[in-house]
């Protein structure tokens, strides 16, 4: 019986227990469930591995909670219900204190693991931004190296080039100086093999003179006699030479007066017919360069001072230079032969006006006819033809430029060859960089040209507005002589048909 009721006693504790742990049990589990949705809202930062430890150490708390609800309901068996209860209540309370520390400690971990995570995150984008700025500056730095070098290049080959050309300037320059060095040390080959020449010539001569002294001594001594007769002999001889020679002036005189008055008569007919032609030509009283005519009558001779006085229209005088003697009549007149093509070119250029021009009112004139170009050697010498690229070229332009011409606004082109029609002329002032073409003029021979009476005349000069020019046959220009030529360029070949004879 007391079996019984210790068994029904048994049954009603457990019960008990079990219906008052079954609340217990259902918080526990509720909040377990809190901090579980909790912990993974909160710390979803956690490994997979940290979740099954923690999991088995609910399990294991679990598990332990057990067994101490299991010996607590055995005490609390033996104890009051109020006992249980307030035990109950105390244990629920603990265990809310214990779920809310292991909350805050899993919110602690949770923020420091963010933080940890931001940490590393700006520390990540930190090294990249560092990665990309020194890439950038690795490019910047790659894209200068490249650009130096470039100009380094650049500047080398500039500089290259300056070189070059400096010493291209620098072999003409030494070929040039090379070149004169030459002319002048053969100039000096020949004057000296003159001198010596001359010396040599005059030893033998004194020697000569010394022999001959020393033979005529040693004869003197043998034949004083005939010598005094040779002597005498030749001093009859002589005084017989000085009668004949004499004699011979004379006539030579009288021959010459002759030929210079039959000269002047000639020169004065041929300048009265050609102006008269010019003035019915020109129908207006004038020449074909602009004198006025000389008309038939109006010459007067002064037999005294042997000068001419040639009256104009309107009581104007033009002085007319005596006229030299000449040697025979046949030059007293000299005209182009027909079908001659080669030809003496005047040219008188005016200044140029740009450039070192502006300030050097002077030239260095060249001509070019076609594709060659002249340069002037002197009244006297024929001009030099070289191709407009050599004209034009730094040898001539650095060396010779225009020869003879050199600094001056006046040329004489001696022998050039012109053909017998109609061509193209064009003057040029040879500067260092660039050449000062004058306009291009076509022209012809001027067959009118003649030497005659002490004067050139051209009645069909050729005018531009930089330059004059004279095409005189070559025939008529050697007739004419250096003089004349030169005389024609310094009176500027403008406003008068003629220049005077100076031979």
């Amino acid at each position: 019986m007391a079996t019984v009721r210790w068994r029904t006693l048994l049954g009603l504790v457990s019960v008990a227990a079990f219906v008052s742990a079954a609340p217990a049990r259902a918080n526990d589990s509720a909040a377990h469930s809190i901090a579980d949705r909790f912990a993974h809202d909160t710390d979803s930062a956690l490994s997979s591995a940290d979740k099954d430890r923690q999991a088995l150490e609910r399990k294991l708390d679990d598990e332990a909670r057990l067994k101490a609800d299991e010996a607590e309901m055995l005490e609390r068996a033996k104890a009051e219900a109020a006992d249980q209860a307030r035990a109950a209540d105390s244990k629920r309370r603990a265990e809310e204190q214990r779920i809310a520390g292991e909350t805050a400690a899993r919110e602690r971990a949770a923020k420091e693991a963010a933080e940890t995570a931001t940490r590393e995150a700006e520390q990540q984008r930190l090294a990249a931004e560092k990665a990309e700025a020194d890439r950038r500056a690795a490019d910047d730095a790659s894209r200068l190296a490249e650009e130096k070098r470039k100009a380094e290049e650049d500047l080398a080959e500039d500089k290259a080039a300056r070189e070059r050309a400096a010493r291209e300037a620098a072999r003409i320059k030494d070929a040039e100086m090379k070149r004169v060095a030459a002319a002048e040390r053969r100039a000096s080959e020949r004057a000296e093999a003159e001198r010596l020449a001359s010396e040599k010539a005059q030893a033998e001569r004194v020697a000569a003179e010394k022999a001959d002294a020393e033979r005529l001594a040693a004869e003197k001594a043998e034949a004083g006699r005939r010598e005094v007769e040779a002597a005498k002999a030749r001093i009859e001889s002589a005084r017989q030479a000085d009668a004949q020679r004499q004699q011979d002036a004379d006539a030579q005189r009288r021959m010459e007066a002759e030929r210079e008055d039959e000269a002047r008569r000639l020169s004065e007919k041929l300048a009265r017919a050609r102006e008269q032609r010019a003035a019915k030509e020109l129908g207006e009283g004038y020449s074909a360069l602009g004198n006025p005519p000389q008309p038939e009558g109006d010459v007067q001779a002064s037999a005294q001072g042997g000068q001419e006085q040639i009256a104009a229209p309107a009581a104007r005088a033009v002085k007319v230079p005596q006229p030299v003697a000449i040697e025979n009549s046949a030059d007293s007149v000299a005209m182009a032969i027909d079908g001659e093509t080669r030809a003496t070119i005047l040219l008188v250029m005016e200044p140029g006006s740009r450039g070192i021009r502006r300030y050097e009112k002077t030239a260095d004139p060249i001509i070019c006819i076609g594709e060659n170009c002249y340069v002037g050697n002197g009244v006297e010498q024929a001009a030099t033809a070289m191709t407009r690229g050599r004209a034009f070229g730094p040898g001539n332009t650095l060396g010779q430029r225009a020869g003879a011409c050199r600094h001056s606004l006046v040329c004489v082109f001696r022998d050039v060859p012109v053909g017998a029609g109609r061509f193209d002329v064009q003057p040029i002032d040879m500067r260092i960089l660039r050449h000062d073409r004058r306009e291009k003029m076509s022209v012809e021979t001027d067959r009118s040209c003649t030497a005659a009476g002490g004067y050139l005349r051209c009645s069909k000069g050729s005018q531009s507005a930089s330059y004059r020019l004279w095409i005189v046959p070559e025939s008529v220009a050697r007739k004419a002589g250096s003089s004349a030529l030169s005389a024609a360029v310094s009176g500027g070949l403008a406003g008068a048909n003629a220049a005077e004879l100076r031979r």
